[in-house]
């Protein structure tokens, strides 16, 4: 196979203005129509901005592509549909994720590859590719357990910047994307959630690791009384302890996580995490726990889902 003789690529500084120009060959998707772009996600564009104005966005293989010429009717805009509407949303509404919000840079711009002279065969083959996940990120940087690991980085990253107070919603702590850079920074910030790990895995047999290691890093970096909460780990693994009796807030929540893990609704990580923080948090000020829940979901009576409870300093 050889490369078309026309192709011709560059690197471009790409700003509102370009940006724009090049979303004039986009084709929205339409039944029966050749050569259309497939459907955006306003989800994806939206990070992308956020990337940009944050200043994470950085030079990379990735960027445009088109087949025929730029400024020729021939031209189809087949690659980097998502990066133009991101930019142009940079510079024109800002972006907000997770409750962080950057406000519009009409300034902004980025240098990137731009490729044109494509042939009609050449956009059947993009990202046909097995996608790498965010666990092989974490593996091409050295890191181990990266399965748990990726996962207990989101959830002890969505718990921090989850604000107290605020009724649970499925669509923060379900639905919410981090870059593999945001995953990165997040652990060199948080370096301590690796050994959490190893925590966290032995209860596994109870509950989500991620979940076990995120409450006990949580626990430990809200000041917690660390003995009690290498206490309340020995006793939720081994199923006994002292005063291992209805009424222990450890003895509820093992119970209640192993009668969940054969019931007929799975509990997500994050409930998981919720009980895990009331239980420790009664076994610390020795309060009994006859009953443990969270609620989820608006009640009957059109009372909001429960807010998510943290650990207090």
């Amino acid at each position: 196979m050889t490369a078309p003789s026309n192709v011709i690529t560059r690197i471009w500084t790409i700003d509102l203005k370009t940006a724009e120009e090049f979303l004039k060959y986009e084709k929205p998707p339409e039944p029966g129509v050749k050569g259309a772009n497939r459907k955006s996600s306003p989800e994806v564009t939206n990070r992308y901005a956020f990337e940009m104005l944050s200043g994470n966005w950085h030079f990379s293989h990735q960027g445009f592509a088109f087949t025929g010429r730029i400024g020729q009717p021939d031209a189809d805009f087949k690659d980097g549909l998502h990066r133009a509407k991101a930019l142009v949303q940079a510079c024109t509404v800002g972006a907000t994720l997770e409750g962080v919000t950057f406000p519009p840079d009409p300034g902004y711009s980025f240098e990137v590859m731009v490729t044109e002279g494509l042939d009609e065969q050449s956009w059947l083959v993009m990202d046909i590719g097995k996608g790498r996940l965010a666990h092989e990120f974490l593996a091409s940087e050295g890191e181990v357990n990266t399965y748990v690991l990726s996962s207990a980085i989101q959830l002890s990253y969505l718990y921090d910047h989850d604000k107290p107070g605020t009724p649970y919603q499925r669509q923060h702590w379900g639905r919410s994307r981090m870059t593999p850079l945001m995953r990165k920074q997040y652990l060199d910030a948080n370096p301590g959630l690796r050994d959490a790990l190893y925590e966290g895995a032995r209860v596994g047999r109870v509950m989500t690791v991620a979940s076990a290691s995120v409450g006990f890093y949580q626990a430990v970096q809200a000041g917690l009384d660390k003995q009690a909460i290498q206490d309340f780990m020995d006793s939720l693994t081994s199923g006994t302890g002292e005063k291992w009796v209805k009424g222990n807030p450890v003895y509820t929540l093992r119970e209640m996580l192993l009668n969940a893990r054969t019931g007929r609704r799975k509990l997500y990580r994050e409930e998981q995490l919720a009980l895990f923080i009331k239980s420790l948090t009664a076994y610390v000020t020795g309060t009994e726990v006859r009953n443990l829940s969270f609620k989820v979901r608006k009640s009957s009576t059109g009372a909001a889902p429960e807010a998510f409870p943290h650990f207090k300093n």
